[in-house]
């Protein structure tokens, strides 16, 4: 793994801030999210000149888009959480960024399938296993308590965090992750 770059270390602290701001209030603040985003251009501006500003413009874009389009089919991602991945993706450039949204995906749906699996009612399943075995029907499955499965599959779920835990595993496993993918020799 090459040496951490300081646009690696600030979108890392962003990401992190970002996702303890959630935790507590719920909200991801326009207070980081834009002056992050206006940081990693100007720093790229100043670093990489216009090239490596386009390529933060880039990043900032992409993230935009990303987030917009899964809202489009669904997803509850709340502004503050479009604008902290494009402060992101300013920061890390659009490749990166594609592997941010990646470790996001993957950590979220681990996260929530995990969540589900636990407030399932098991112990009434496998109870009523014979009853499945004998006589399959719809009313073994009406009297099971499922309030706390629905409770849970109803709350929110806090995306913060995710986010953080994306851009670490990105940045940390940007080579070996290619690699396996087949995009890196």
């Amino acid at each position: 793994m090459p040496p951490l770059q300081p646009l690696h270390i600030a979108s890392i602290i962003v990401a992190t801030i970002g996702a303890i701001t959630d935790l507590r209030t719920q909200k991801i603040p326009n207070l980081l999210t834009f002056p992050a985003a206006a940081c990693a251009i100007v720093w790229q501006l100043a670093v990489s000149g216009f090239s490596g500003a386009l390529v933060s413009v880039e990043g900032w874009f992409l993230g935009v888009g990303l987030m917009l389009a899964t809202r489009i089919f669904g997803y509850p991602f709340g502004m503050g959480d479009v604008k902290l991945i494009a402060a992101v993706g300013a920061f890390l450039g659009p490749a990166t960024l594609l592997l941010v949204f990646f470790y996001f995906s993957l950590t979220l749906g681990l996260a929530s399938s995990v969540r589900m699996l636990m407030a399932f009612p098991w112990r009434q399943i496998i109870a009523a296993a014979p009853l499945f075995l004998v006589a399959p029907n719809r009313q073994i499955w009406m009297s099971m308590d499922w309030s706390k499965f629905n409770q849970i599959r109803k709350s929110k779920l806090l995306f913060g965090p995710f986010y953080a835990i994306g851009t670490v595993c990105a940045i940390l496993l940007e080579h070996q992750t290619l690699e396996f993918l087949g995009f890196a020799s």
